[in-house]
């Protein structure tokens, strides 16, 4: 007889294509690295467009955000909808009944102004927690209350906040008409793309391991509920 929970949805797929998504934008922040040690190395590189000269290293960096962009959209997108997943699958293994977060908001506090700058963290550290494989017998104030996380997750969101305040003083001052930035620019690039890579190394591992943290969740209940004692029988008393 299978008494695992009902309404559990495997998020393995979902992981993996978020994970090749995570993957495919290391590539392109790999190039973007290589492209800024290029624009330190050789700053005064120019290609001749008519009269104008331009850096054809910030032509490169165009190049890459125009494939970056359509890549770094579906890898959010699909990253989200495994998040979704996840804290639905909360809702059937049978954890933490006290989560400060729906699946709904574990997905809206990514687009508020400043709380993103908090709450996805929370909302990650949540996921990670509740989805202990251990079976608790009794849940406690404590063990409700106090939501640990391997440190590696604060590590992931300080470099995720880090790549996008040096991504976005690289686009707003990157000027294919001045090449004299070239150098300086070239510096913003590499710090961004190392935070960025870095980022999505560890965010590769955190999906991985709330995903493989729910599939030993419902293993583990499947077995504890397999084990479960029968109800008592019910005994019809009859009249003669």
């Amino acid at each position: 007889m299978n008494n695992s929970p009902t309404g559990f949805r495997p998020a393995n797929t979902l992981a993996l294509i978020a994970v090749i998504g995570l993957g495919l934008m290391c590539v392109c922040e790999v190039l973007t690295f290589l492209v800024g040690v290029g624009q330190i190395a050789d700053p005064a590189r120019v290609i001749m467009f008519g009269d104008e000269a331009s850096s054809p290293w910030l032509l490169a960096q165009g190049f890459i955000a125009l494939f970056q962009a359509p890549v770094y959209i579906a890898t959010s997108v699909m990253f989200l909808i495994w998040l979704f997943r996840i804290y639905k699958n909360l809702d059937v293994l049978e954890s933490q009944q006290n989560r400060e977060f729906t699946p709904g908001w574990a997905v809206g506090w990514w687009f508020v102004p400043f709380a993103n700058l908090v709450k996805p963290f929370q909302v990650m550290r949540e996921a990670w927690f509740d989805s202990n494989p251990e079976i608790e017998t009794e849940q406690t104030f404590l063990s409700a209350s106090l939501k640990a996380a391997p440190s590696y997750l604060g590590f992931w969101w300080a470099l995720w906040i880090g790549s996008n305040i040096f991504s976005s003083i690289a686009g707003q001052f990157s000027d294919l008409n001045d090449p004299d930035d070239t150098p300086l620019l070239g510096f913003v690039f590499i710090l961004a793309s190392g935070l960025s890579i870095a980022a999505a190394i560890i965010c590769i591992k955190m999906v991985r391991d709330i995903t493989t943290r729910q599939e030993q969740r419902l293993a583990n209940l499947q077995i504890k509920h397999s084990y479960d004692p029968p109800p008592p029988p019910t005994f019809v008393s009859s009249t003669f």
